[in-house]
């Protein structure tokens, strides 16, 4: 019933104005309690509704968290297992490098000496040609 019904037929019940307008007063402050007591009770739902959501929400940032630190911990373990075998794949390289340098240091050193001697052998042949023919 509206209030506006409410104070007719209180007017047509012959209540004066006063206890009419109090009546109506009353009616509409209850309304209005009852109103805001809706309205609380709809905060209160809403204010459990945002700490469960927010409860939520660190429950999965806290498992997300967790997992990005396992796939970080994942990811470094394998990037130190390809830096450890491209460490031990260089190093064999390397070595393999400095052993094929050595032996070609080698070849070359020998062949060197070789020719040092050639050499050596081919000024003491002139020379002894050229003190034949100056002595005969």
């Amino acid at each position: 019933m509206s209030l506006v019904a409410l104070y007719d037929a209180l007017k047509e019940a012959k209540v004066s104005d006063q206890k009419a307008a109090a009546a109506v007063e009353a009616v509409e402050a209850r309304r209005d309690e009852q109103r805001l007591q809706r309205i609380e009770e709809r905060i209160g739902e809403l204010q459990n509704n945002i700490t469960e959501l927010q409860s939520d929400m660190e429950k999965q940032i806290a498992e997300l968290r967790n997992d990005l630190e396992k796939q970080i911990a994942e990811l470094r373990s394998d990037m130190e297992k390809n830096i450890a075998e491209l460490r031990s794949d260089m190093e064999k390289n390397i070595a393999e490098l400095r052993s094929d340098m050595e032996k070609r240091f080698a070849e070359i050193e020998g062949r060197i000496t070789l020719l040092t001697w050639m050499g050596g052998v081919i000024i003491a042949l002139l020379a002894m040609i050229l003190v034949q023919i100056m002595f005969q």
